[in-house]
């Protein structure tokens, strides 16, 4: 290679001479650096000992003779020159800052070049489909389909389904009676999808992961078609789609789909029902419902909101996790104003509504304010119950790293929660609330007081009993009291017919299988207390058993299962006692345990 070498007509050019490069010459002089430098493009001169970047050609050309002089931080040539960026030390090793951004830069283009010259992309279905071909559902005869709506219909109200039972089974069997158009394909699948999810006989069960797909397929891009005529039809089909995800351990899933319910409910104003304040003027772009056509109808979007409500707010305190739903709101004007829902019947016979309206229905909950909407039905009760147990479980998240001011307020709203929760509980009766109900509401009755109980158990466990000013043994007392009382539930009677019930429920058991476990250990170094425990381990066990059966259809509810199982098998290995022994089955059945008759 020659040892003039010119790189470009406007760059720099190699030429020895006293052991250094020179650039163009010019009128003005030459710009000279040292021969072990390397240079990579016109506008950057790179050097070991010093590296000074040009703007462009025209400023090398004005610059006069400068040779590094070694000086840190700045060199003294480039200070005499006033030259404006700061000279760049690096080792022989090391790339300066300007070579690492000139091969970023590089890469970029070029990866800009290979999309510009990309073909089409071929997309892919992300379920599944392996039964469309061969769609045993696209043709159920009607005995089939009968038989799915049957059992649907017999656990809809452990299903988060709000539509007047009634009115639906008429408009599926005589659309035309009622001059309405047929229900809403979707809607029907994810109906018949829950028979066969329920259904006692093998060849229906057979339907279901056909259906599934059938249901994934219709429900697509349904929050966004949204229209106000069919919207309740919408929400209607998430919320049953969001349960189903749920008890079969998708949950993930299932929050998604909750969330675009909510989005879609909160949009057209459910949460405003009969609201008699005006809405702020952030909120006027909002679509508001049509108008209703009946009393049964507007029933049916209050218990919309309501069903909502819970489904949102039981799965979040279940899993620990944030509520879509804000309620109270901490939005100026987002607050929920639909009175509390009223059972079915009472809408039917005209809804009894308040004349002058309802407002901040949640936060009067929470604060204590006396209303007229006195919220003292089923539907209500239920409600009530899971917003006590998730503002309880929502404190949990929230208790460690605060500051100073931001613990005065936490334990403030943690005596408003305590406060509401004990007065909810004062309310409840076992023997006028369930006792006598037909076995739909006696269920739901059950729940709520199970729920209420959690909270409780939730909300003391959060702070030391010295720093509620209360004595440790009062606490305890008071946590071991709403186990006990959640025990005695789940033995109710009214659990042995049920084939499906509400998947949260595991954890609300889960939680009172861990105080128990808590207070036989605490019983143990008591060491006098041996009848007692037996006693705890049996009512144990036999809570097992239930859940069990009922775990059958729920995915979820079977984890749960294990954990508690896990509790159980705890609680009992940590006993010295020859009196009672374990055999923890991993199976469904549950623990067993039996005594020796020696104490």
């Amino acid at each position: 290679m020659p040892r003039d070498q010119q790189l470009s007509k406007d760059t720099l050019f190699r030429t020895r001479n006293n052991g250094g490069f020179f650039g163009p010459s010019t009128a003005e002089g030459q710009f000279w650096i040292n021969s072990s430098a390397k240079f990579y493009h016109p506008m950057f001169t790179e050097v070991n000992d010093c590296s000074v970047l040009f703007n462009s050609v025209h400023s090398l050309h004005n610059l006069r003779k400068l040779k590094c002089s070694g000086t840190r931080p700045t060199c003294t040539e480039c200070e005499r020159a006033n030259a404006e960026d700061e000279c760049e030390y690096i080792g022989k090793t090391e790339r300066s800052k300007t070579s690492i951004l000139q091969d970023e830069i590089d890469r970029l283009q070029a990866r800009v070049r290979d999309l510009e010259q990309a073909g089409h992309i071929l997309l892919r279905q992300p379920y599944k489909e392996t039964s469309r071909p061969c769609d045993h559902t696209s043709d159920l005869s009607k005995d089939i389909s009968k038989q799915l709506i049957v059992t649907f219909m017999e656990n809809a109200n452990e299903l988060c389904f709000f539509l007047n039972s009634a009115r639906f089974r008429v408009w599926i069997e005589d659309p035309v009676q009622q001059h309405r158009a047929p229900p809403p394909a979707a809607l029907m699948s994810v109906v018949l999808l829950w028979g066969a999810h329920l259904s006692q006989d093998f060849t229906l069960r057979q339907l279901e992961e056909d259906l599934f797909a059938r249901v994934l397929r219709e429900t697509a891009g349904i929050s966004s078609a949204h229209r106000p005529d069919n919207f309740l039809y919408n929400l209607q089909t998430e919320f049953l789609l969001a349960r189903y995800l749920f008890s079969t351990g998708k949950i993930i899933e299932g929050r998604y789909h909750v969330s675009c319910a909510l989005s879609i409910g909160v949009g057209s104003g459910i949460n405003k029902i009969r609201s008699n304040q005006p809405p702020p003027p952030r909120y006027a772009a909002i679509s508001l419902l049509p108008p209703v056509s009946d009393m049964i109808e507007e029933g049916e979007r209050i218990l919309c909101c309501w069903s909502g409500f819970m489904l949102d707010k039981s799965w979040a305190a279940a899993l620990e996790t944030s509520s879509d739903m804000l309620c109270p709101a901490e939005i100026p004007g987002a607050q929920t104003d639909t009175p509390w829902p009223r059972d079915e019947e009472v809408y039917e016979q005209g809804g009894n509504f308040l004349p002058e309206g309802y407002s901040f229905t949640t936060l009067n909950f929470i604060r204590g304010t006396p209303t007229s909407d006195l919220g003292d039905s089923t539907e209500a009760t239920l409600a009530k119950a899971v917003f006590c147990w998730e503002r309880a479980c929502n404190l949990t998240k929230d208790s460690w790293s605060l500051s100073s001011e931001e613990y005065i307020e936490y334990i403030i709203s943690y005596d408003q929660r305590r406060q509401c929760i004990a007065r909810f509980i004062s309310t409840l009766s076992y023997s006028e609330d369930i006792e006598g109900l037909i076995p739909p509401k006696a269920l739901k009755r059950l729940k709520a007081h199970s729920m209420a109980h959690a909270a409780n158990i939730e909300i003391l466990r959060i702070l030391p009993p010295l720093e509620q000013n209360e004595d440790s043994q009062t606490q305890t007392w008071s946590m071991i009291s709403s186990a006990d009382e959640i025990m005695k539930l789940l033995a109710s009677p009214l659990l042995r017919p049920i084939q499906y019930i509400d998947s949260v429920m595991g954890s609300v058991w889960k939680l009172a299988y861990q105080v128990l476990a808590e207070e036989i250990i605490r019983l143990k170094l008591e060491t006098l207390h041996w009848e007692i425990i037996s006693d705890l381990l049996e009512t144990m066990k036999n809570g097992v058993t239930v859940i069990a059966r009922l775990s059958k259809t729920c995915v979820f509810m079977r984890y749960q299962l294990h954990e508690i199982q896990k509790i159980v098998a705890s609680s009992v290995l940590c006993l010295d006692y020859r009196g009672v022994e374990v055999d923890v089955l991993a199976s469904v059945n549950g623990p067993s345990l039996r005594q020796n008759g020696s104490e």
